[in-house]
């Protein structure tokens, strides 16, 4: 999958279980009889600790260089402290190493093999849209964290990551707290967007498609909220938790104040060895007031053609961009139900098995953006977009995931807010194809920005 070097990644796990303060002390202690490692050298050591909440321990570090990233199933569930390695290109050799490493099938040993190293990788919607608070985020980047906790299976484990310089790692060791997370205040709605300049623009857009040269775009607009004092965005996360308990819960800080929080329920892909599922949702509508209502509102959605149309436009895009890397690519005869608490979308399923020597950069270059985010075809739409929006998406629509050898898994970044200091930039998009409507679309938007209203109401 990479091209081989001489950087090696090597992992071990520690015998025992023992509390978060006694992993930290004997992670350090590690560490210091590992001085003769190359400096070349990734190496991994993980201990298991008591059951432990990653996002709760995360809330509890010092602010600044946190991340965190969870699938809607949990088996993905990873905290992450400082940083040892930050790549903006994925052929650094030490990005191959990590990648490159294979593990064991079974394990032979009497405390378990190790886990494979996370890299978190975030893209931005594109490298235009970078600009305002979302600039030191980056267009691309792969960063491996100091200090790591994972759960897996109710099973929690603390790790460090060595990269040569070990002072790095147990300085973020030595900061290792109790999961003791900070309260957020309730927040007030500032400002809701404009509702003329999202007319126009919708008519702009139907235009475009009326003339052929488009066929869907998909319009961002933005909600901002604000504090009477500095947010903690992780503790901003756990509160967006209890509203979206079942979507990918991401937070990156990229420095103290400056934050992207994601309670995306939308997956771009996901890797299993060469197994790979990347679901096509779009197509929405709002929640009913009781169960009949909820079936009423699905069977509507179902049958709309406008609807269909929008999500056939990202099966296809998805199928497309599979193909040429799979040994085959099955698709779900019929549209499903996804249900979320605000909201109800179209989900089908798209499968593959992977041809040998396909690597997740590929992968995540040819998904991204999709039609659910972006439109078709994707030039047209991304220079409509780019010019008819004023806002800076950024990171907003990107992609965020975790990589590791064995495994990926991304998230599409909807459902995301910028935050920065004691203000949140929350953003929201709909779809426009033929037969869009301004008004409703402007209703959609709206109904996806409710989990960020909880934010407004005390707890």
């Amino acid at each position: 999958m990479f091209e081989t070097c001489e950087t090696r990644c090597l992992c071990e796990r520690l015998r025992g279980v023992c509390d978060l303060a006694t992993a930290a002390a004997r992670l350090s202690e590690r560490i210091e009889q590992s001085a003769g490692l190359a400096d070349s050298s990734i190496r991994r050591i993980e201990v298991e600790i008591e059951p432990t909440d990653p996002l709760l321990w995360a809330a509890a570090q010092p602010a600044g260089d946190r991340a965190y990233f969870r699938s809607p199933e949990g088996d993905t569930d990873v905290a992450m402290l400082g940083r040892i390695l930050v790549a903006d290109d994925w052929l650094d050799p030490r990005v191959g190493a990590l990648m490159a490493a294979e593990r064991p099938t079974m394990s032979e040993s009497p405390c378990g093999d190790p886990f494979d190293p996370y890299l978190l990788v975030t893209r931005a919607f594109d490298a235009a849209s970078v600009d305002d608070g979302w600039l030191p985020f980056g267009c691309e980047r792969l960063a491996l964290s100091a200090v790591e906790m994972r759960r897996v299976v109710g099973r929690s484990f603390l790790a460090v990551h060595l990269g040569g310089n070990r002072s790095l790692s147990l300085r973020a060791l030595a900061e290792v707290a109790s999961t003791n997370a900070p309260p957020i205040g309730t927040m007030s709605m500032v400002d809701d967007g404009d509702l003329a300049a999202w007319v126009e623009a919708v008519d702009g857009a139907l235009a475009e498609i009326a003339s052929e040269r488009m066929a869907k775009v998909v319009l961002a607009r933005t909600r901002q909220y604000q504090s009477a004092t500095a947010i903690d965005p992780v503790a901003l996360l756990l509160r967006l938790r209890i509203e979206e308990p079942n979507a990918f819960h991401v937070c990156i800080e990229e420095s103290q104040g400056c934050a992207m929080v994601s309670v995306s329920p939308e997956r771009l892909f996901r890797r299993e060895g060469l197994e790979i599922v990347s679901p096509a949702i779009a197509g929405t509508c709002g929640r009913g007031s009781s169960p009949q209502a909820d079936a009423r509102l699905a069977q509507r959605l179902l049958g709309s053609d406008k609807d269909r149309r929008e999500h056939e436009i990202v099966v296809q895009h998805i199928r497309q961009a599979l193909e040429p890397l799979c040994q085959g690519v099955q698709v779900s005869r019929e549209p499903e139900i996804m249900q979320l608490p605000h909201v109800q979308h179209l989900q089908s399923r798209v499968v593959g098995t992977l041809i040998r020597g396909c690597d997740d950069r590929t992968i995540l270059r040819r998904l991204h953006p999709t039609p659910a985010v972006c439109g078709t075809p994707t030039q047209a739409a991304a220079e409509f977009i780019l010019a008819t929006e004023s806002l800076s998406r950024g990171h907003y629509a990107g992609a965020i995931g975790v990589v590791s050898s064995a495994r990926s898994d991304f998230a599409v970044g909807i459902r995301s807010a910028l935050v920065q200091g004691d203000s949140v930039r929350a953003y929201a998009g709909a779809g426009i194809v033929r037969g869009s409507n301004a008004d409703a679309e402007w209703l959609e938007t709206s109904r996806k920005l409710q989990s960020f209203d909880a934010l407004t109401r005390a707890l």
